[in-house]
């Protein structure tokens, strides 16, 4: 298991994490926010930033309370070392 410490936008569809052990990891979400419904919300720039960490997991919560998140452990797998 993966630990998230820290997340965010770098940019309209990308994702920089910080893992326990200080590990940096990114990942661009172009594949899941053209994927269907459930994360049709994330094509919007200004949404897409307002990511968060809750109880581990990248999440955005809607206007009305929806949240959309992603496992830790999926974003770690499908993602890269950062290199910045």
């Amino acid at each position: 298991m993966h630990t998230m410490t820290e997340i965010r936008a770098i940019d309209e569809h990308t994702l920089l994490a910080t893992f326990d052990g200080a590990e940096k990891r990114i990942r661009d979400m172009s594949d899941l926010i053209t994927a269907g419904k459930v994360f049709a919300p994330l094509q919007n720039p200004g949404f897409f930033k307002t990511v968060r960490l809750v109880y581990g997991a990248p999440t955005w919560i809607g206007p009305q309370g929806q949240e959309i998140d992603i496992c830790p452990d999926t974003f770690y797998l499908e993602s890269h070392p950062w290199e910045g």
